[in-house]
């Protein structure tokens, strides 16, 4: 972490120098152009200047990517390390049919059950509010969505489901 704000600190101070230096360039052009060129007029000196200002807009914005890029970078070199270190685990399993019984015998269905589950609570204000009684079975592998509007107690449910909550009448 220390190193990467001392990396954004030093790109800070070279935008502001590399800012001061094109002001300080257009500052010159605006007084020394006139007595260097002395048939120029002041309009082209202000149009000239004009663009230059107009171009340092876009310029400064490719400048402002490059740490987002380097973070790029660094987050893409260690994803591509983290795969070749989970290719090189998986290429040191010698036999596929091994790997394949190893995995097998991790994996174990595990079912839950909810009957009759009910949970309640009630608000400061006296209001209450409950869910159940639901019976439900839970199979391993299997995807479930819970859906409802907002205040339809989905994620009261789901903590209900994961233990977070205790149903006052729960059996798995």
């Amino acid at each position: 972490m220390r190193k990467k704000r001392k990396g954004q600190f030093n790109f800070c101070q070279c935008s502001c120098t590399g800012r001061i230096g094109i002001h300080s360039r257009n500052w010159f052009y605006c007084v020394h152009f006139s007595r260097l060129f002395k048939g120029l007029q002041a309009v082209d000196i202000r149009s000239y200047v004009f663009i230059l200002l107009y171009l340092t807009g876009p310029v400064n914005g490719v400048l402002a990517i490059i740490p987002n890029l380097v973070q790029v970078k660094v987050s893409w070199n260690r994803v591509n390390k983290l795969l070749k270190d989970l290719l090189k685990d998986l290429s040191e399993v010698s036999d596929k049919e091994e790997y394949a019984d190893q995995k097998q015998e991790k994996t174990q269905q595990v079912n839950l059950t909810l009957k009759d589950a009910k949970y309640e609570y009630h608000l400061e204000n006296g209001e209450k509010f409950k869910i159940g009684p639901i019976n439900y079975e839970f199979n391993s592998g299997e995807i479930i969505f819970i859906t409802g509007g907002n205040g339809s107690e989905k994620s009261t449910l789901a903590k209900v489901i994961t233990g977070l909550y205790r149903s006052q009448s729960l059996s798995h």
